[in-house]
């Protein structure tokens, strides 16, 4: 993995008794490298091995053209139904599929945009020192301009309480959710008890996690771009201790298996998360490519002459947007909408079907 972080030898031999660690490496863009397909298959084969902890390592790429993408990035939400596919995987489905309930880690590098979310499904989080969850913010600005107010509002109401519903189950507080997709919304926390605070500070020693970014309040650019800003919630590893998200930060996997308690005594499983997850993002990418040339291919069949000719040339198109179908279904989860004309998946439905018709309607 490309991930820096050193494997850890057991300080002494582990027992066979010894708690078994698997981890999961969950790297590059959320929504094509980390999606459903892959993430299952990597929890499948952990199922196989039956461990007690199982570690997820969440370190999503934050960027675009090379730089870092603002905390209040517009569309961000969106990324949010990736999650909800990802959610009963970490939930249903180890409680239903595994004979042995394992503790559920995760350890957090980057879990931004989307995969924010993530965190939530876990039995507990712990972060890495540069550690950082948010990203989702504005869900007021999503929808402007589209249609009219009240359906806007619906719709901005749903994929809240919805995200707000998965932070629930995980044991954590909704408004968590609401200050990191609402700009509007105000929390601020107090350090002492680290109780959470629906409004601006009031008393001594209060601590601000998001204002209402109104006016001089509101965040600048640098500030929206390196997460220092407070309209919308990026929680870092000192406030997710002091609100009791994160039971604690590590550095390395070694601090990790101490903080778990089990660093002298431990088997640590080796895991094929890593070519899982590689092998599914070439997949992707060779799909990409495909697509567009099939689609090429379609345009160039010669469809003229007798009626032979003519069937051969349907049979042709049919079969070439039937491949094209096959890798719509394999790995369509992790595409952006193709542009460049071609079809998307319900449009190559369509042609086929029509093709279908042609043929029965050609007479000798």
């Amino acid at each position: 993995s490309d991930s820096g972080i050193p494997a850890v030898e057991p300080m002494i031999s582990a027992s066979q008794t010894a708690p078994s660690v698997y981890m999961i490496h969950l790297e590059g863009q959320f929504g094509r490298d980390i999606s459903p397909t892959p993430v299952r298959d990597a929890v499948e084969k952990a199922r196989k091995e039956q461990p007690d902890f199982l570690v997820v390592y969440l370190n999503n790429d934050w960027s675009f053209f090379g730089g870092e993408i603002p905390d209040d990035y517009q569309v961000a939400f969106d990324w949010f139904s990736v999650a909800d596919k990802i959610e009963p995987i970490f939930t249903k489905e180890i409680e239903l599929n595994w004979e042995k309930q394992p503790e559920v880690i995760f350890w957090v590098r980057n879990a931004m945009g989307g995969a924010a979310f993530l965190p939530f499904l876990a039995d507990k989080i712990y972060m890495h020192p540069e550690g950082r969850i948010g990203g989702i913010g504005t869900l007021e600005q999503m929808f402007d301009g589209v249609g009219d107010e009240v359906v806007r509002q619906k719709q901005r109401s749903l994929r809240l309480a919805r995200a707000q519903g998965l932070a629930i189950a995980g044991g954590y507080d909704y408004r968590l959710v609401d200050a990191m997709a609402r700009r509007s919304y105000v929390l601020s926390y107090d350090p002492t008890t680290g109780e959470l605070l629906a409004r601006m500070p009031e008393n001594p020693g209060e601590i601000v996690l998001t204002d209402d970014g109104e006016d001089d309040r509101g965040d600048t650019m640098r500030q929206l771009v390196t997460g220092e800003g407070d309209d919308v919630l990026t929680l870092k590893p000192k406030e997710a201790i002091q609100i009791g998200v994160s039971a604690g930060t590590a550095k390395d996997e070694e601090e990790l298996l101490e903080l778990l308690g089990i660093l002298r005594n431990h088997r640590m499983i080796k895991s094929r998360s890593d070519q899982i997850l590689e092998s599914w993002a070439d997949r992707v990418d060779r799909a990409e490519r495909q697509i567009p040339r099939l689609w090429e291919d379609y345009n160039e069949v010669q469809g003229g002459g007798d009626p032979n000719e003519q069937r051969r040339a349907i049979g042709q198109r049919i079969s070439i947007l039937e491949e094209m179908q096959n890798l719509y279904r394999r790995y369509g989860e992790a595409f952006n909408p193709m542009g460049g004309g071609v079809p998307n998946i319900a449009d190559l439905e369509l042609r086929i079907e029509q093709h279908r018709i042609e043929l029965l309607l050609i007479n000798d």
